[in-house]
């Protein structure tokens, strides 16, 4: 068993992440083997360009505020307390929906 103080853990923001931070709360570093986890924190300003992962899912949830989520094919507004799934591969931006967003980003994949 791990206890995580997310609040003491430093915050950073990603390349091609604008008005964002980002703390990871779960990855390698404390022991995890197929998956990590970061709170986000993104202002209504905040804008993450696009790009995919080609070996690994992504499940964002929101806990406070709307998220907007565009793939290639679509724009959708992910509120408090809905998820959306970003599969391996898939192409994906994100920005806040006139407000600031916070959101877990669940990533599953295998370190080995």
């Amino acid at each position: 068993m791990k206890v995580i103080k997310i609040k003491e853990l430093p915050e950073v923001t990603p390349e091609n992440h604008h008005n964002m931070t980002s703390r990871w709360v779960v990855d390698e570093s404390i022991g995890a083997k197929t998956m990590r986890i970061s709170q986000g924190h993104l202002e209504p300003s905040g804008v993450v360009k696009a790009h995919s992962h080609e070996n690994m899912e992504q499940l964002f949830i929101v806990l406070k505020g709307a998220l907007l989520m565009k793939s290639e094919q679509e724009e959708v507004r992910i509120e408090e307390e809905e998820a959306v799934l970003i599969y391996p591969g898939e192409s994906h931006a994100t920005s806040a929906d006139n407000e600031a967003v916070d959101y877990l980003v669940v990533t599953g994949f295998n370190y080995s």
